[in-house]
């Protein structure tokens, strides 16, 4: 669990996307902005079919993702976050349409995402950046100058744990935030810890070890405070306040929420450990080329959390959702939300929600009474369908109608997350072992479909083949 401290925040940038949507040099005849092509921000390769691809990739990026950018823009994030989050957004864009960035790529259409108008004022600034005349280079090409950059040039900042025992070993907020069932916790002093369950307040067995183990683990969540209260972030979309000294005269007063499910991000997922990298890049290809799918995991595992985001990252396709909450009611005009008010009204609601043309129709959750209903539309050949549901709730099921099967649980750390990603066969494609990500078959049943909907390349690459 990372916190994001409050007090670490840049100023807003005076144009959000500046160079990608709203460059002042390159203004189209009918008066609209336009974003620099690849081959104006770097060299591009001897490689006209690359070349063409990445121009085409861009130039859907920038219809595409413009909202996602500025939600990366988020005033509470250091410029490092803030660069890491876009270049993640760049790199996911690119690769599951086949085009594999180098860092030198990368590190350059970030630097074109975050430029304000001088240069001298850019929101970030990396060092040891290539001249604009230099080549391109991959490492993987005898003979092309430059020099190799390693792996974790492009690696996300230092995390500030909230707490730094060791993961077999967790401290008393990480064991108590392992339980989803939690929704807040309380900290009054090293002794008087507190949770929240369903409105309900209880005080809890953990404990810190004394008032010095409490302080190094408050200083971990805000290093500097510069005011008696501190809000602060977390990266999974959970937020805290402490109180500090001498408004707090018995010592630091700590309170951490959980976020909202609807709020969460492939990002924050990944950062929160709930989610692999590989993982996320494979539920991408999935969506897009309306593989059929099902989230199944015990209650308060993070099933709704997973299919937030995996609606959140498809940006403006059209979304249909239909829940028994609203997690799903973030504004978006390509998305239609559905809530079913009463049981009854399941079947009916679904089979509504599948004749308005949803290129992903996300039901959450659905109960055992619910399988009929969701089993009779998948037989009928439904493409693009993803729920979640608890293990009770698979019997009847048709599986092979069910492209892809995420299961979530506890992981060796004792927090909920991805513990395995399957096909239809049953066959794993990733999977947890020993507190290690595995991989399973390389050749998935469902590659024809990717094949067919233009991803082929991106899904080998995913699976590391």
């Amino acid at each position: 669990m990372t916190a994001v401290s409050g007090e670490e925040r840049v100023d807003d940038p005076p144009s959000p996307v500046n160079s990608e949507l709203e460059r002042t040099d390159a203004i189209a005849g009918d008066g609209r902005r336009q974003a620099r092509a690849p081959g104006e921000i770097f060299p591009l390769r001897d490689d006209p079919t690359r070349a063409r691809q990445m121009q085409e990739t861009w130039h859907s990026f920038g219809g595409e993702m413009a909202d996602a950018v500025r939600t990366a823009l988020d005033a509470s994030r250091s410029p490092p976050e803030i660069a890491y989050a876009i270049g993640e957004i760049v790199h996911n864009y690119f690769r599951t349409r086949g085009v594999i960035l180098t860092s030198y790529e990368l590190r350059r259409l970030v630097a074109e995402l975050l430029a304000v108008p001088r240069p001298a004022e850019a929101l970030v600034a990396f060092t040891g950046m290539p001249a604009a005349g230099e080549t391109a280079w991959t490492g993987d090409e005898p003979g092309m100058p430059g020099p190799a950059l390693p792996d974790a040039v492009f690696e996300g900042p230092p995390s500030r744990l909230v707490d730094r025992a060791p993961r077999d070993s967790p401290g008393p907020i990480d064991r108590l935030w392992a339980d989803r069932s939690i929704d807040a916790l309380f900290v009054n002093g090293p002794g008087a810890l507190h949770v929240e369950r369903n409105g309900v307040l209880e005080a809890s067995a953990e404990r810190f070890r004394d008032h010095a183990h409490l302080r190094e683990f408050i200083r971990r969540l805000v290093p500097h405070p510069s005011s008696p209260a501190v809000p602060f972030r977390l990266r999974d979309g959970g937020e805290g306040l402490v109180i500090f000294p001498p408004a707090a005269p018995d010592g630091p007063v700590l309170v951490l929420r959980r976020g909202a499910a609807g709020e969460a991000t492939f990002e924050r997922l990944i950062a929160s450990a709930i989610l692999d990298r590989a993982m996320a890049d494979l539920l991408r290809i999935a969506a897009r080329c309306r593989l059929n799918m099902l989230v199944v995991g015990p209650a308060r595992s993070g099933k709704t959390a997973l299919l937030a985001a995996l609606a959140r990252d498809l940006g403006e396709v059209r979304v249909v959702t239909l829940a028994r909450h609203r997690a799903f009611h973030w504004p978006s005009p390509s998305k239609v939300e559905l809530i079913v008010p009463a049981d009854s009204a399941f079947a009916t609601l679904l089979a509504a929600a599948a004749q308005l043309a949803p290129h992903l129709l996300v039901v959450d959750p659905v109960r055992p009474d619910d399988g009929a209903a969701l089993g009779e539309l998948l037989s009928r050949g439904g493409r693009g369908i993803v729920a979640a549901l608890e293990p009770s709730s698979m019997a009847g099921l048709p599986r092979r109608a069910i492209d892809l099967v995420v299961r979530l649980d506890r992981l060796r750390d004792g927090l909920c997350g991805v513990v395995a990603m399957e096909d239809e066969t049953g066959a794993p494609i990733f999977l947890h072992q020993a507190g290690r990500l595995g991989r399973g078959t390389a050749a998935p049943s469902f590659v024809g479909l990717v094949h067919k909907a233009g991803y082929g390349e991106a899904l080998a690459s995913v699976l590391g083949r």
